[in-house]
C-alpha cells in the first residue's frame, strides 16, 4: 500500500495528527494508529481545545468521523 506524503512516526505530535484530520488524510490516520492505542478522547487542539471530533466535523470531514 501507498504511504502518504506525510507518513507518521510514533513520535507524531497532537498537532500532526489534528492536521491529518483537518486535510481528512484517512490513510494517515490509519497508520498512525496502527499497532498502537490511541486516546482519541483525550487528544485535544492546544489552542482551541476542540476534539478530534470538533476538528473533524468543522473541517467537513464525515469520514474521519465514521
Amino acid at each position: 500500500m501507498p504511504h502518504s506524503a506525510h507518513s507518521p512516526v510514533s513520535t507524531s505530535s497532537p498537532q500532526e495528527v489534528f492536521a491529518a484530520v483537518q486535510r481528512g488524510d484517512l490513510e494517515w490516520l490509519g497508520e498512525y494508529r496502527e499497532g498502537q492505542e490511541v486516546a482519541w478522547r483525550d487528544l485535544r487542539h492546544g489552542k482551541s481545545g476542540d476534539t478530534i471530533l470538533h476538528t473533524a466535523a468543522a473541517a467537513g470531514g464525515i469520514e474521519v468521523v465514521t
